[in-house]
């Protein structure tokens, strides 16, 4: 069975968010946004991406955002509503987006042609992806992973490159070093950072302790806790 699929990609920083037919997602600078753009051109609650199952091509929807949405360069009324299709451009504020359809092959779950990584499709709740603001955003984001117990990978932009974690039921699949490390790193370049969590995970053979963002977060304040989860993988 075909899904199709539009993304949205940004000019420097690659895929940005992605939704299927039946899906709808509101997104803007908050936090509890499906999709969060971190800029200061964005409204909180800037706009929603919906795609009832038997249209052909989703529509976004100006949520009287402050700075505007536009369609192909062309603004709409405030809770006006534009059809968008690939091709397209969307600009939130002064972020634009260059939307692309993408089609594959659906299925109960989707692997990598590497086999090192498997999607996901059953995993619940949305894609997260934006930009942190500062630490306490990067925070949120780890909590929030921990509360939905969700399951999938998060990839952060640090400088130098990509970090990418496994997370599952909430928990950092990382040991103790490592996990401290990154959130060391991640405190000190979250302002502006993008990252995306989805629901691709990636698999191997041996038993790994996981830690609850909680547990990592009091050690980087200087707790010493033990990890109370431990998963084969």
């Amino acid at each position: 069975m075909s899904e199709r699929s539009l993304e949205f990609h940004h000019s420097t920083d690659g895929i940005a968010y992605r939704i299927v037919p039946g899906q709808s997602s509101r997104v803007g600078r908050h936090a509890s946004n499906e999709w969060v753009v971190a800029d200061n051109s964005v409204s909180r609650f800037h706009a929603r991406l919906e795609w009832p199952e038997a249209d052909p091509w989703p529509r976004v929807v100006d949520l009287d955002s402050a700075n505007g949405t536009f369609v192909k360069g062309v603004r709409l009324p405030p809770q006006g509503t534009n059809r968008i299709q690939s091709g397209f451009t969307l600009k939130l504020g002064t972020v634009e987006f260059e939307v692309r359809a993408r089609s594959g092959e659906g299925g109960p779950a989707l692997l990598s042609d590497s086999s090192s990584s498997i999607e996901l499709m059953g995993e619940k709740g949305v894609r997260i992806n934006g930009r942190f603001s500062d630490w306490d955003a990067a925070v949120r984001l780890l909590l929030r992973l921990e509360d939905e117990r969700r399951t999938g990978s998060l990839r952060v932009d640090l400088p130098g490159g990509k970090a990418e974690v496994t997370v599952m039921m909430g928990d950092l699949i990382i040991d103790r070093v490592h996990g401290v490390e990154f959130l060391r790193r991640l405190q000190e370049h979250a302002g502006g950072t993008y990252y995306a969590f989805s629901s691709k995970l990636r698999i191997g053979s041996q038993e790994i302790r996981g830690w609850k963002p909680n547990e990592l977060l009091g050690i980087l304040r200087g707790g010493d806790e033990h990890p109370t989860s431990s998963f084969g993988i």
